[in-house]
């Protein structure tokens, strides 16, 4: 597997996984073969998208805003009294600042908004880019829903 970052590439060696159970929801059905960070237009040292190549031919790019808001974190996984889902709002110029191996398995992604908790598993990835449409309409929907919007708040200062 590859990262490339900002023209330059960088190699990450990882080992086979062989799955203990074949039934195991852990189980590393998919892997990427390359991932590009694509950065910012300039003179920004952040990036704005991410895309991963997988090894059966399955091509995603994920903008920052939507990694973001789908973080596997537990921060971003809360949920209200009532059950609902904590919806993330104002991000849509959100930035990555890097990415890191996570072990065999993923990438932990850290954010220009301090957020760096989440663990992007191989899998999860996959399933993101398998339902992105489907997913950025439904958080569009809950966005609107709840009054909130993607654009950050801005701070009046006196």
């Amino acid at each position: 597997m590859a990262i490339m970052i900002d023209g330059g590439l960088k190699v990450i060696r990882t080992a086979a996984v062989t799955p203990v159970c074949v039934f195991s929801r852990w189980m590393h059905s998919v892997r990427p073969t390359n991932i590009v960070v694509h950065r910012a237009a300039p003179p920004s040292p952040s990036y704005k998208g991410l895309e991963l190549d997988f090894e059966n031919g399955k091509k995603f790019y994920f903008a920052a805003e939507f990694l973001r808001v789908r973080s596997p974190s537990a921060d971003s996984m809360r949920t209200t009294a009532d059950g609902k889902r904590k919806i993330v709002s104002g991000r849509r110029h959100v930035q990555i600042l890097g990415i890191e191996p996570v072990g065999n398995y993923g990438i932990r992604i850290k954010y220009d908004d301090t957020h760096d908790t989440g663990i992007y598993t191989w899998n999860y990835l996959y399933e993101l880019g398998s339902k992105k449409f489907s997913y950025m309409r439904t958080y569009l929907r809950a966005l609107q829903e709840e009054g909130l919007s993607r654009n950050p708040v801005r701070k009046k200062y006196r």
